[in-house]
């Protein structure tokens, strides 16, 4: 892809060979959840993704730190 448009809601992707051009539902400017629900899902899906992934890996670090601190404590 060689870039992409908008224009309200009118959305242009330019690919070197074609153009692909459709009207969103709901302009990302002005509603920007409508937008990710109904015109974007797969980048919603890639957020809730991205924030599970960052959770587990809190959460882990978080327990590997009380396991060690666990485990140097004096008795």
């Amino acid at each position: 892809m060689l870039g992409q448009y908008r224009c309200g809601s009118l959305h242009a992707y330019d690919f070197k060979d074609y153009w692909l051009i459709h009207k969103d539902r709901w302009n990302p400017e002005t509603h920007l959840w409508e937008h990710m629900v109904e015109d974007a899902p797969q980048w919603l899906a890639a957020a809730a993704v991205a924030g599970v992934l960052a959770g587990s890996a809190l959460i882990g670090l978080l327990y590997r730190g009380r396991r060690n601190a666990r485990r140097q404590a004096p008795v």
